[in-house]
């Protein structure tokens, strides 16, 4: 389908190599996947005048190779959650908000779902009243509803951890998108959920025998 360069200069080969990529798993958000290549970790999105992915958004802040990332389940938010994994031994979690002047891509979905069904009923109204034998269909679910995400998005780290002190090699959200765990190198898994305040905080770790670690729940 698409083949994109995330690198202007390919890696020598004695230097050590980190890339991952994740798809947005919102259906309401059009294509869009979040790709970390090496200490870099960019978004990618198909605009409204092309069929091809391009780079709109940068995930700054890493001081190392990106190990995994994981784009969060929107289940009614109307902003995206991303979290990465880094070999400087932090877990990030970045929070995408639609820019100003540019409606959010769940509210564009369903307004262009609202504005046909209103635009069908009408035309139905409107062919009883005149007798005419064709009515309007509906434009339905194209996909090119999913495209009118606007231009870019405001992105904000809303949470920096270095609990692993040590690489962090993966990061996954859960199915609903409110608990993320990561595991480093530490030989534990830890759990992370943000409180009433929309801050994230650790919720449990999860180690090993060997690791040295107990188990700690924080509520």
């Amino acid at each position: 389908m698409d083949v994109i360069d995330t690198l202007t200069v390919p890696p020598t080969k004695e230097v050590e190599v980190s890339f991952c990529i994740d798809f947005c798993p919102s259906r309401w958000s059009g294509e869009q996947l979040v790709v970390g290549a090496m200490d870099k970790v960019q978004v990618y999105r198909v605009g409204r005048d092309t069929v091809k992915l391009r780079p709109v958004e940068e995930l700054k802040g890493h001081r190392g190779l990106v190990r995994d990332v994981s784009w969060a389940a929107g289940m009614g938010r109307s902003y995206h959650l991303i979290a990465t994994g880094c070999k400087d031994g932090h877990v990030r979690i970045f929070k995408l908000t639609a820019a100003s002047g540019h409606p959010s891509p769940l509210r564009s979905k369903y307004s262009a779902n609202s504005s046909n069904r209103r635009q069908q009923r009408m035309g139905t109204l409107g062919a009883g009243l005149t007798g005419a034998d064709e009515i309007p269909t509906p434009n339905g679910d194209d996909e090119t509803n999913n495209n009118d995400v606007g231009e870019g998005l405001s992105v904000e780290l809303i949470g920096d951890f270095d609990d692993h002190h040590s690489d962090v090699w993966r990061v996954s959200w859960n199915a609903t998108g409110t608990v993320l765990s990561s595991a480093g190198d530490d030989g534990t898994i830890r759990l992370w959920k943000a409180a009433f305040s929309g801050e994230f905080q650790c919720l449990s770790v999860i180690a090993s025998q060997k690791s040295g670690y107990a188990f700690t729940e924080v509520f």
